[in-house]
């Protein structure tokens, strides 16, 4: 099930400081596997976790929204 997701915190790559995924902009994401990917702001897929991660980071950067 195909569902958008909001970015609350801009999500920059380590190496490249490349802005991935900007805070205010909504992404759509499979919510049916167990990985969640989305097209990030490079037009590539970009895995997110799961929304089990122990360490939350999906929750500390994406709230779902629809």
């Amino acid at each position: 099930m195909k569902k958008k997701i909001l970015c609350i915190k801009d999500v920059v790559m380590d190496e490249s400081f490349e802005v991935a995924f900007t805070k205010g902009k909504t992404y759509e994401t499979d919510f049916d596997a167990t990985y969640l990917d989305a097209i990030n702001n490079q037009g590539e897929e970009h895995s997110l976790g799961t929304l089990n991660d122990e360490d939350k980071w999906f929750q500390q950067h994406f709230k779902v929204v629809e």
